[in-house]
C-alpha cells in the first residue's frame, strides 16, 4: 500500500497536492480577515484579558468564532481529502483528470461536506474527550464518509453508512494510517514549535513580536496550520483512498459511480 502510495505521488505528486491545499488557502484568507475584525473589536475593549473578553461576547460573536474555527480547521480537512480523494480514485480508474476537477466536484458539494465535517468534529472531539478509544473507532468508521459523498454522490448519512460498510472491509489497515497519520501530523507540528524558537529567537515569550501577536501569527500559526495539514492530507489521503478503493473492489455488489 506505501509503494502504491508514493508510486502514484511520484506519477501525480503536485496536481495532488494542489487538490489538498487550496482549502487551506482560501481558509487563510478567512483567518486575515477574522484577525482584522477581531483586533478592531479587542481595540474598544477596556479589559484585553481573553477570559473577559469571551465573557463579554454575545451569542452572535460566539457563533462567529466558532464558526472561523470550523472554516480553518474542520471544512478545509474535509474539502481537501476530498479532492484528494476524487483526483486519486480517477488515477486508479485510469481516467484523466485535473485538480480543476476535483475542486469543482467537492465545490459542488461543499455543503453537505461542511456539515458532515462538523457533525463528525463534535463526535470525534467528544468520543477522543471519553478515553480516546471511541475518538479512535469512531474516526477510523467514519474515514470513507467524504470518499463516498464525492465519489459515489451518497448523501449525508448514505457516506456514513457506507464508510461503515468498506471500513469493515480494511479496518486494522484504516486504523493503522489513522495512528500513523496523527504520529506524523503531530510530530511534525512539534517540531515546528521547537525549532523555530531555535531558528528565530525573537519568537520565543517576552519578545516584541509574540507580544504584538505579529511573530506568533508568522512563525507558528502559519506553519501549524496551512503547510504542515495539506502534506499530511496529500500523503495520507492518498494512502486512504487506495484502501476506499479496494475495499470497493473487495465488495460483492459495488454501487454505481455517479457521472
Amino acid at each position: 500500500m506505501v509503494a502504491r502510495s508514493l508510486r502514484l505521488l511520484n506519477r501525480s505528486g503536485w496536481p495532488v497536492f494542489k487538490a489538498a491545499a487550496w482549502p487551506y488557502i482560501l481558509s487563510l484568507a478567512v483567518l486575515a480577515v477574522f484577525s482584522v475584525v477581531l483586533r478592531l473589536w479587542v481595540a474598544g475593549q477596556p479589559d484585553k484579558d481573553p477570559t473577559h473578553l469571551w465573557a463579554a461576547m454575545g451569542v452572535l460573536p460566539r457563533l462567529l468564532v466558532f464558526a472561523v474555527f470550523v472554516a480553518t480547521t474542520w471544512l478545509p480537512l474535509a474539502l481537501s481529502f476530498g479532492s484528494v480523494a476524487f483526483l486519486v480514485f480517477q488515477d486508479c480508474m485510469g481516467k484523466a483528470t485535473s485538480t480543476a476537477a476535483a475542486v469543482k466536484r467537492v465545490l459542488g458539494r461543499w455543503l453537505s461536506i461542511g456539515l458532515l465535517s462538523i457533525l463528525l468534529g463534535i463526535v470525534v472531539f467528544i468520543g477522543y474527550a471519553l478515553f480516546v478509544i471511541p475518538g479512535i473507532l469512531i474516526q477510523t468508521f467514519a474515514a470513507f464518509a467524504v470518499p463516498a459523498m464525492v465519489i459515489e454522490d451518497c448523501g449525508f448519512f448514505d457516506s456514513i453508512g457506507r464508510s461503515v460498510s468498506l471500513v469493515r472491509l480494511k479496518f486494522w489497515r484504516v486504523a493503522a494510517v489513522f495512528l500513523f497519520a496523527a504520529a506524523v501530523t503531530i510530530g511534525l507540528e512539534l517540531a515546528v514549535l521547537i525549532f523555530v524558537p531555535l531558528i528565530f529567537p525573537e519568537s520565543l515569550p517576552g519578545s516584541a513580536p509574540i507580544q504584538t501577536g505579529v511573530g506568533n501569527a508568522i512563525l507558528f500559526i502559519w506553519p501549524l496550520i496551512f503547510v504542515v495539514p495539506p502534506f499530511a492530507v496529500a500523503l495520507f489521503g492518498t494512502v486512504l483512498t487506495l484502501l476506499y478503493y479496494d475495499a470497493r473492489e473487495k465488495e460483492v455488489d459495488v454501487e454505481p459511480i455517479a457521472g
